[in-house]
């Protein structure tokens, strides 16, 4: 039995005869040119890899299945397949060859390896993340939860031993950059630029008359951006700091208040990134000469009740220079 494969194989020599071991050197050296050209025979489509841990009969029938097919026999792309199908089987089997089985798939097409774990990867962490933002589980996170029978959600790139797969994907993203990952940098750097630009367009030489209207037009801009995602968490650091921006510099209270609950909320759902939160109360909510505290003290405090209700002691994080 091979120790890497969990397949047979290895051969057995018995031999004391020069004979004897003189053929199976020549068998080890023709098996190892064997194994160094590309086969004809594909695996069938439906042999994937377990992509969480299921009962064990039903990984033992896979592996059973799957230990039909000879190694050699195989086209590069089904062995590629072949070693990561045993990889998640022996993962789950509780062997310890699944890293070595891996980093073969890894080794003989990394840029399919990279496009089908990342696939996955971000899907779960997406799922994961909106539970944590809305309180509803997927159906998908819940499924794969039941079936494993644990509480908390796990799948096969993440469960393999001795192994970072957060540090994986960041290389895949390295080596191979997504077309949507591109795409996305492009959007997000466009829609920056542009809040940017109107941001700063006449307010640098102090035309606040005509800075206004384009303040207006970023106002709806973003609220637009907002509308077509319904959450902050689908937007990049550049546009939510941005956003931050024009709140900073708006003469609608309205609608800085609105915004500035929008920007507190991400904050407080875990958001690290850049925004000029702490900047943007103090101008607007600072309780003696904030922009908004002068057009309506009421309505102002109205909003610190509230923030304080919702966040109990978020406002004394942010020390404030009030």
């Amino acid at each position: 039995m091979n120790e890497k494969t969990g397949l047979g194989f290895g051969v057995r020599m018995k031999a004391p005869s020069v004979k004897i071991a003189l053929l199976a050197l020549f068998y080890f050296l023709g098996y190892g040119c064997v194994q160094g050209q590309e086969g004809n025979v594909e695996l069938p489509s439906n042999l994937g890899f377990v992509v969480y841990k299921i009962s064990g009969d039903k990984v033992l029938n896979h592996f059973n299945e799957l230990s039909k097919y000879h190694l050699e026999d195989l086209t590069i792309n089904s062995k590629w397949q072949y070693h990561l199908v045993i990889s998640s089987c022996n993962l789950y089997l509780g062997r310890d060859s699944s890293l070595y089985n891996f980093n073969e798939a890894n080794r003989i097409d990394p840029y399919s390896t990279c496009n089908a774990m990342r696939t996955r990867h971000n899907t779960f962490v997406n799922l994961l993340e909106q539970g944590k933002l809305t309180g509803i589980e997927s159906e998908y996170i819940k499924a794969i939860r039941k079936a494993t029978g644990d509480s908390i959600f796990s799948w096969y790139l993440w469960d393999l031993p001795d192994f970072d797969e957060y540090a994986f994907i960041d290389s895949c993203n390295l080596k191979y950059p997504s077309k949507q990952l591109q795409a996305k940098k492009k959007a997000t750097t466009a829609i920056s630029e542009k809040i940017e630009q109107r941001d700063q367009k006449y307010r640098s030489i102090g035309d606040l008359e005509k800075q206004h209207v384009l303040d207006q037009i970023n106002r709806d801009y973003v609220d637009s951006l907002y509308a077509s995602r319904g959450t902050l968490s689908e937007f990049e650091e550049e546009e939510v700091y941005q956003f931050s921006m024009v709140a900073h510099h708006s003469e609608d209270c309205d609608w800085v208040y609105q915004w500035t609950e929008r920007l507190i909320d991400h904050q407080m759902n875990g958001y690290k990134g850049k925004m000029l939160l702490d900047q943007l109360l103090d101008r607007m909510l600072h309780p003696n000469n904030g922009y908004c505290t002068k057009q309506d003290a009421q309505k102002r405090a109205y909003f610190i009740y509230m923030i304080e209700d919702k966040y109990p002691g978020f406002l004394d994080g942010m020390h404030l220079s009030w």
